[in-house]
């Protein structure tokens, strides 16, 4: 299972699209995760269950169990999806499952510029000031969630990097030549 996370504007779908394709992987995305509204209902969970429990090798655009925490705290109106029993099993079981973790962390100037493209489609409710904050906390998660994967953890930021060393990483666990 290859996850790749970040902030809007951070180009993790770019990056799992070209993985899936590169590779032969499934791109997924939640079916139930708007860009507009967020989670749309629970559903997101039990897919999420069921993803965790597949065998064969997939790259995900983006993945509840990281992404929620950070974006109900732009959203507190929004209601809870999973209480916190069936979502610390569900983190458990990613934990266990995921083989690599990719945070797309390019410099805030460079995803502002992106998200003030008025063909950007924008959070409902979540502001410019709550979207800057947003990447400034998925940068502190990105490091604890180093510490509990650490190999399985890398970054990636495609302002100044190229992304070489995530394809020899998926490579590895594919057993495909890079």
């Amino acid at each position: 299972m290859v996850v790749i996370e970040g902030p809007d504007a951070s180009g993790k779908t770019t990056l799992a699209e070209e993985l899936a394709t590169e590779f032969g992987l499934e791109y997924c995305r939640a079916p139930y995760l708007s860009s507009e509204v967020g989670p749309l209902s629970d559903a997101i969970v039990d897919w999420w269950e069921k993803q965790l429990r597949l065998k064969k090798p997939r790259v995900y655009d983006r993945c509840f169990y990281i992404s929620e925490p950070i974006y109900q705290l732009a959203q507190p109106e929004r209601k809870l999806i999973v209480d916190n029993q069936r979502y610390d099993a569900g983190w458990f079981k990613l934990v266990n499952k995921v083989d690599l973790l990719v945070f797309c962390l390019p410099p805030w100037p460079a995803a502002r510029q992106v998200l003030d493209d008025s063909n950007r489609l924008a959070l409902e409710g979540v502001n410019i000031n709550q979207l800057e904050k947003i990447h400034w906390l998925y940068g502190v998660m990105a490091s604890h969630w180093m510490e509990i994967l650490y190999e399985r953890v890398t970054f990636y930021d495609y302002t100044n990097m190229t992304n070489h060393h995530i394809k020899e990483a998926v490579g590895e666990l594919t057993g495909a030549p890079v």
